[in-house]
């Protein structure tokens, strides 16, 4: 039998029971640093599809550049955070942004207009005031790029039992939708990509 280098066993052509648990052993080392890697490190892929042939059964912290799109997408499954499961555009969390009102005679108060993207979520507080809003619509705060949805959701806001629609549109506005006098407080979150 030969001397095993750097203090390693050598096996010769008949012990092939002892080099195969070697060899599987090895193999599910390697898997697992590269699914590792796969969730750490985004993927180029063409599109939907092939991000789909890559991660069949995703879990949570996958990620792909998506060269159809121009940016990353990661896989979400973690509830208490996201509010949804799936695959989302990835922005990281950009923490609370303050917005300035915009229109005449609109007060923030409290929190102010605030927005915050985690992922695909913009959460927001909108908190402002104004003696009269009169009758129609009033746009109060532009919306940042990037945190605007792409459909218009509405939320409801009450003040001295009068509801007030407040509106995120995807043109960029925050807009109060109905009449009644005094502020309104509204907070919630809405999906983005």
């Amino acid at each position: 039998m030969p001397t095993p280098t750097h203090n390693l066993p050598y096996y010769d052509d008949t012990d092939t029971a002892a080099l195969d648990a070697l060899l599987n052993g090895q193999s599910d080392a390697i898997e697992l640093a590269l699914n590792n890697l796969a969730k750490k490190f985004p993927q180029p892929v063409a599109d939907e599809g092939a991000r789909n042939d890559l991660f069949p059964s995703p879990v949570h912290g996958n990620a792909v550049f998506r060269e159809d799109l121009g940016y990353v997408e990661r896989y979400y499954n973690n509830t208490s955070v996201f509010p949804t499961t799936g695959w989302m555009r990835d922005g990281g969390d950009t923490g609370w942004q303050t917005v300035t009102p915009s229109g005449t005679g609109f007060t923030p108060y409290g929190t102010g207009i605030i927005f915050r993207r985690i992922g695909n979520v913009v959460h927001f507080n909108v908190s402002a005031t104004n003696g009269s809003w009169g009758a129609g619509n009033w746009s109060i705060a532009p919306i940042p790029s990037g945190y605007r949805p792409t459909k218009v959701m509405t939320f409801t806001s009450s003040y001295n039992d009068v509801a007030k629609e407040v509106q995120f549109t995807p043109a960029g506005s925050v807009v109060v939708a109905k009449s009644g006098s005094g502020g309104i407080t509204v907070s919630g979150e809405y999906p983005v990509g």
